[in-house]
Parts: C-alpha cells; sequence; structure tokens
C-alpha cells in the first residue's frame, strides 16, 4: 500500500530544515534533516528515519536554496518504500497583518509575501526560494504556508507596537513587523499609555 506524506520545510538563511509525516491518521515522522551552510563552503546534506538512522550524510556544494530543494524532493523519490508525496508546508517568518492562519500558496499570496521581504531579509528571501523550488520541481503539488507572526494578531494594539521610529510604528503592528517582545513586557509590567510605550518603542526624538 503506498503512504502518503506531507513535507514541511523550515528555510533559514544559509539552511533548510525538513521533516516528512505521513497525512493518514495521527501524522506520523518517516523522514527529517538538514541541508546546511547553502551557499558556503562545507555544505552539508543529512537525512534520518523516525528511529534517528542516518540514511544519507553527504558534504558537497550546494549553491543555493532552489538546488537544496531540488536535491531533498530527488532523495524523498529515491527512498526505499512506495511514497505518495501530496502536499509541501513551508514556515514563514513574516505573513503580514492579513497572514494569520494557514494559507494555500497562490500567485497573489506570493507577490504579498514578496513586499515583506525587507522585514525578514534573511529570512523571507529564503522562505520564498522554498516556494520556487518545489513549484518547478513539483508543480502538482498544493504548497501550505504557516506564519510565526500569527502569534501576535491577537495581543492587543498597546502589545503590538513595533520597535522603530515612530513615524514608521504609526499604522504597523507586530502582525506585519516585528518581534516586539521588549515592548510586550514592558507594557505588561508597567503602568503606562499606548501613548507612552508609543515614546519608549520609538526612542528619543
Amino acid at each position: 500500500m503506498t503512504e502518503r506524506g506531507t513535507l514541511t520545510l523550515n528555510a533559514g538563511s544559509s539552511s533548510l530544515k525538513f521533516a516528512l509525516f505521513t497525512t493518514s491518521g495521527h501524522p506520523r515522522r518517516l523522514w527529517s534533516g538538514a541541508i546546511d551552510r547553502i551557499g558556503l563552503p562545507g555544505a552539508h546534506f543529512l537525512l534520518n528515519d523516525a528511529r534517528r538512522t542516518v540514511l544519507i550524510d553527504e558534504p558537497g556544494s550546494i549553491d543555493n536554496h532552489r538546488t537544496a530543494l531540488t536535491r531533498l524532493l530527488q532523495a524523498i523519490a529515491n527512498l526505499p518504500g512506495s511514497l505518495d508525496l501530496v502536499a509541501v508546508g513551508h514556515r514563514f517568518v513574516h505573513g503580514g497583518s492579513e497572514c494569520y492562519c494557514p494559507k494555500r500558496v497562490t500567485p497573489a499570496l506570493v507577490a504579498r509575501l514578496r513586499r515583506l521581504r525587507a522585514l525578514a531579509p534573511l529570512h523571507m528571501p529564503a522562505n520564498l526560494a522554498g516556494i520556487k523550488a518545489v513549484q518547478e520541481a513539483r508543480p502538482d503539488l498544493p504548497q501550505v504556508t504557516c506564519f510565526d507572526t500569527s502569534f501576535h494578531q491577537h495581543i492587543g494594539d498597546r502589545r503590538s507596537l513595533c520597535m522603530g521610529p515612530s513615524s514608521a510604528i504609526c499604522g504597523l503592528r507586530s502582525g506585519s513587523n516585528g518581534f516586539p517582545a521588549s515592548v510586550a513586557h514592558l507594557a505588561d509590567t508597567c503602568d503606562v499609555s499606548g501613548a507612552d510605550l508609543d515614546v519608549c518603542a520609538a526612542g528619543p526624538r
């Protein structure tokens, strides 16, 4: 019987972490691993099965995330057993104020995410490269994005103010910009108004 699987990806600035799960019943991890030092000397591809048995342990040159994704998909296709890869999920740093839950990848979503690249320049380009690589290698596969900034969508305006100049803060909240842990902590522990917190987040004027 053919096993149906979902590939999950977490692309960093020079790495690609991944795991493959079954889709029937309770998800079960089949394989996991990482491709490290992408675009750097000493790149390395490691893949383990669910028992942590090493199946692939290869050094080599991997120039970019597209090459890394292509290599990973080839490895999955060549693994023993019968597996039908049916979907790919991506972890994204930023989704903006409108992306607060998992989203199916569409051209409109990709265009929106491209506009947010400056908010996480070390990660967003790699995340987007992952989508493009899968589209090129397996255009038949549906893709879904999940966003770190989903956490910030329901924490309230005062706690979601962003670090930065007040002119930039106006109209922006952590759902679309930044990780305001220090500001959130200040709002929770100090009796300050939204205006006072704006001054604190912005720094001296």
